[in-house]
């Protein structure tokens, strides 16, 4: 949500586009100015706003090219420029209709999550963020949901930052999350024909296996309670003779994924774990996935020992 459509078309194309990659300064001073504005704009305010151009942009494109772009669009009637002030002078119309386009594109994103079944039940819906402080999203929002309870907390613009700062001292102030990706292990299966695509196709240990295939931990949109583990799976030898078990860690943003290398999908890293050379195929690892704040841990035990490794991996997912 930005006054970036009216100042590219003021300014031309090609003027707005260097201003934004040589002067991000002035670019964040600009966005900044018009955040500010957002609080004034509501659905039956009259009249108009001003908008400040920085003197940068101003520099990339003469007067003349100014007003004359502002002619050249529908609503010319309603955007003026006045020089000696350096400002825009912005009808409520046009203000309006930015958050007008941008509202059912906020409430197709709130509709589209509570169709997932993990928080279809959820009956409340806290706005946060700048956008929130926005008298017509929320007019929309209440709309849109009636069956809601909607909380608007005071500030809610900076209700992120505090909630972040929150988070930094004490990861564990979230008590859950939901998985944005899956997560898993690539793993060897028995080879199937009618399932399994023959360039994976792979002699272990005297047996066809199908290689690279995607073991899932943690689905996308699966509930994930912070530090406790998840669902731990077993592994096994594919081959007697092995003495280390490497286990690659990988994620994906997608929720049903099948090969490791199939698109999307992102390495991690690797755990790993040291087996006795004497052990059968019958001798497991257990392995789990723990969530922290912004963290994974995951953890193999030997079944027969119970030792344990661990690896941990940045993860903001």
């Amino acid at each position: 949500m930005s006054t970036y459509p009216v100042s590219m078309f003021i300014s031309g194309k090609n003027a707005f586009n260097k201003f934004k990659n040589d002067y991000v300064e002035d670019l964040y001073e600009l966005s900044s100015d018009f955040e500010s504005k957002k609080r004034d704009v509501t659905l039956d305010k009259t009249g108009f706003e001003w908008i400040k151009i920085p003197p940068t942009l101003k520099d990339l494109c003469t007067e003349e090219d100014i007003l004359k772009n502002i002619q050249d669009e529908s609503f010319s009637d309603k955007v003026k420029y006045v020089s000696k002030k350096g400002k825009l002078q912005i009808d409520y119309d046009i203000l309006r209709n930015l958050f007008e386009n941008s509202c059912p594109q906020t409430i197709r994103h709130v509709q589209n999550l509570f169709r997932q079944p993990i928080i279809k039940d959820v009956d409340t819906i806290l706005m946060v963020g700048g956008f929130s402080e926005s008298t017509i999203l929320q007019h929309r929002m209440k709309s849109a949901f009636r069956n809601k309870r909607i909380i608007i907390p005071e500030e809610a613009g900076t209700a992120v930052l505090k909630g972040a700062v929150m988070f930094g001292h004490d990861p564990l102030v979230i008590q859950s999350r939901i998985a944005r990706c899956s997560y898993g292990i690539s793993v060897y299966r028995d080879f199937d024909a009618t399932a399994h695509p023959s360039r994976k196709s792979i002699l272990r240990g005297g047996v066809k296996k199908c290689k690279d295939v995607f073991a899932v931990h943690v689905k996308k949109g699966q509930e994930l309670v912070v530090g406790q583990a998840q669902t731990s799976q077993r592994y096994a030898k594919l081959d007697v003779k092995q003495i280390t078990l490497d286990f690659d860690i990988y994620t994906s943003s997608e929720e049903n994924l099948r090969f490791v290398d199939d698109p999307g999908c992102e390495h991690l890293g690797q755990l790993e774990v040291d087996i006795a050379a004497e052990s059968g195929k019958e001798e497991g690892i257990l392995v789990k996935m723990i969530f922290g704040g912004t963290e994974i841990v995951v953890e193999a035990e030997n079944e027969k020992t119970k030792k344990v490794k661990k690896a941990t991996f940045n993860c903001l997912g």
